[in-house]
């Protein structure tokens, strides 16, 4: 497993510890049999470790990181992505 990939799943618990509520904190751990995206495996048809973190405003704004392990056959094997949005609730 990757030196990064490791580190990530070693200090995602840590983040999850805190001495007050966490209410807006939100994680979730994915084991899958092979990652893919529009149908094209990511990983060379193996297995993916994949983790997010996330962070929900009262103003209704959210944040996050997601991470995954890929293969392509090349030095990369490494998918981390960002983002940030916004919730509207639509009547």
């Amino acid at each position: 497993m990757h030196n990064k990939l490791k580190q990530l799943f070693i200090a995602l618990p840590f983040t999850l510890l805190s001495t007050t509520a966490a209410a807006n904190w939100s994680t979730t751990i994915t084991a899958a049999s092979d990652y893919t995206f529009n149908g094209v495996t990511q990983t060379d048809n193996d297995p993916a470790i994949q983790a997010s973190l996330d962070y929900a405003f009262d103003n209704g704004v959210y944040a996050g990181i997601w991470a995954s392990n890929v293969d392509f056959g090349d030095d990369t094997d490494f998918e981390l992505d960002a983002y940030v949005g916004r919730y509207i609730q639509l009547d």
